[in-house]
């Protein structure tokens, strides 16, 4: 599994890291602008805007407010500005201005050919910059595929972006989560060594945690000392099994994997839980 589709896990795994001891999380507020088309039907970019802020919606719903998109192109018509078309920086600190939210996305989709680009970018209005970009040149497929794929793949990145978050009162304090990784179940062709792979496995997805900067891990001494034991050299075998393992060393949070490597088949599952 790639570092970046990782990533993505992480980030729906521990969406906030925040707690409150007095206020509340002030939402910023969010526009996805028309994603501009070049060779594409225009119906086709409302469905591939409309998706786009569905996905992006669904990631940070805790911390964004996306305006109305009816209510965005009336107040856009009103002002006389590109309700379509408005893909380039300037166009979207503008209407970002115009909509008075914090952050604008603009984007485009162009086709040529059978071969397709989608580009998206998330900016700051108030600062007047860049956030993070999310291209994707060179697609090869038809918009159903796109719209599940790439769109999708472009919300989840730019909704990876660091943003400021600001607290009514300001007076906020971080929960520090406690992770532990176990695998479940170890299903290995006999040319591999078992013992070897599991704990590289678990050493790969602690870096991944590590580089998430999401949560403190517990000491990988534990982790080993417990996939030594006889009983769970093929994993724990089960949730149950691994949150009492974690309630035992005082965790708030469970990553559990399944790694099967067959002549028939091959699948690696990754999974989630809070014991607190």
């Amino acid at each position: 599994m790639p570092r970046t589709l990782l990533s993505y896990l992480l980030l729906f795994i521990f969406t906030s890291s925040y707690t409150l001891s007095q206020g509340v999380i002030q939402k910023k507020t969010l526009a996805v602008l028309e994603f501009d088309g070049t060779g594409v039907p225009d119906q086709t970019m409302q469905d591939v805007t409309d998706r786009f802020a569905k996905e992006y919606g669904s990631f940070k719903k805790d911390q964004f407010t996306i305006i109305n998109r009816a209510q965005m192109r009336k107040t856009l018509q009103e002002q006389n500005l590109r309700v379509y078309g408005c893909s380039s920086f300037n166009c979207g600190i503008e209407a970002g201005k115009a909509l008075d939210v914090d952050y604008i996305v603009i984007g485009s989709l162009i086709k040529n050919g059978p071969v397709y680009s989608l580009k998206s970018q998330l900016i700051d209005v108030k600062r007047s910059k860049t956030i993070s970009r999310a291209d994707y040149d060179n697609i090869i497929g038809d918009i159903i595929s796109i719209m599940s794929k790439e769109v999708k793949k472009a919300a989840a990145y730019l909704a990876s972006a660091k943003i400021e978050v600001e607290f009514v009162e300001n007076k906020v304090e971080e929960t520090q989560r406690k992770l532990i990784i176990l695998p479940v179940e170890i299903t290995l062709d006999q040319s591999f060594e078992q013992e070897k792979i599991t704990s590289l496995m678990n050493e790969w997805i602690r870096g991944e945690v590590t580089f998430s900067k999401k949560a403190k891990l517990v000491d990988f001494e534990i982790e080993k000392k417990i996939m030594g034991k006889e009983e769970f050299k093929n994993g724990v075998m089960s949730n149950q099994v691994a949150k009492n393992i974690g309630l035992q060393n005082d965790v708030t949070h469970v990553i559990t994997w399944t790694l099967r490597i067959t002549k028939l088949e091959s699948s690696f599952i990754l999974n989630h839980f809070s014991i607190v």
